[in-house]
């Protein structure tokens, strides 16, 4: 078997691959001098110190914010006076018809039996006849103005306009919307002027306070004294809301009070003696209005809610 041949490499192949080393080693040499040059003005690094953020990797100023509620909560007090004198029905005026009827009835059968015996009297006793005549005339004559007297104090004649008490006052001529001494026969409500251009007629109310404690029907308490006067005596119905009602407020309302709604709730109170005495700096004008001049003061759609809610 043959063994193989190996050619020793010459002098000059050790010398080409000996100059290549060396050209390579120079190009590393110089690649590293040119970066150190480079960097040459920049102190050098440290890994111990804090690297500097970056432009984009400064973090921005942060903005104000201002905390705004889902609602705000607000109680109201809605006042009734209820009617001083009741409307009679149609079936009380019949009634009250047939009475005077029947009454006057039992009247003439009475003179009619008393004329009666008083002619057999006088032809049983002539002498008597003019006396007697006189008497029972005069007593006859007062038992009919007494019971005339009576029918004319307790029955309405007839007819709903000749009541005793009159129905129309002078508040309802003259209109005066601020009088309680007006539409006697209707149910009327208080309600007040808050000094802005809409939505400025609504019931005495106010946001909810932490002095309220826990029990809502304070926050109505303390507004309806604080808007309408101490001397404005009420009595309260129940411990509970009488109903709910949501709205949303406008932009200048929401950076006011922090809010995006107000959830209402009404509390009913029936008024019992005293005056409004108007807290001008918060408010500006008060009513007693029925429900159905209430249409000329609310919205529409609070309107439609507030119909029900006192119905």
């Amino acid at each position: 078997m043959a063994t193989p041949h190996f050619h020793p490499r010459s002098f000059e192949e050790i010398h080409i691959l000996s100059r290549g080393k060396h050209l390579w080693c120079n190009k590393r040499f110089f690649a590293a001098a040119a970066a150190a040059k480079k960097d040459s003005g920049k102190p050098p690094k440290d890994s111990s110190l804090p690297k500097e953020p970056s432009k984009e990797e400064q973090p921005k100023p942060k903005k104000k914010v201002v905390l705004i509620k889902k609602w705000r909560t607000v109680a109201a007090a809605v006042v009734e006076r209820i009617p001083v004198v009741l409307q009679p029905e149609d079936w009380e005026m019949e009634y009250f018809q047939w009475q005077q009827q029947r009454t006057a009835k039992l009247q003439q059968l009475q003179e009619e039996a008393e004329n009666k015996r008083i002619e057999e009297e006088l032809k049983n006793k002539p002498q008597q006849k003019v006396k007697k005549k006189d008497k029972k005339a005069k007593k006859t004559e007062e038992v009919i103005i007494a019971d005339d007297k009576k029918t004319e104090e307790f029955s309405l004649e007839g007819s709903k306009e000749k009541i005793r008490y009159p129905l129309i006052t002078e508040a309802d001529t003259e209109n005066d919307r601020k009088s309680l001494y007006r539409k006697l026969t209707s149910h009327l409500y208080l309600i007040v002027k808050k000094p802005r251009n809409e939505h400025s007629w609504q019931f005495p109310q106010g946001g909810y306070d932490k002095q309220d404690g826990d029990h809502l029907r304070a926050t109505a308490i303390r507004e309806l004294s604080e808007e309408c006067g101490k001397t404005l005596q009420v009595r309260w119905i129940g411990h509970a809301p009488m109903g709910n009602y949501n709205y949303n407020l406008s932009s200048e309302a929401r950076r006011r009070l922090a809010a995006q709604t107000t959830r209402l709730f009404f509390y009913k109170a029936r008024y019992l003696n005293g005056e409004v005495k108007l807290n001008t700096d918060e408010l500006v004008d008060y009513l007693w209005v029925t429900k159905e001049e209430m249409k000329e003061y609310f919205s529409p759609e609070y309107y439609e809610y507030v119909k029900q809610l006192i119905n």
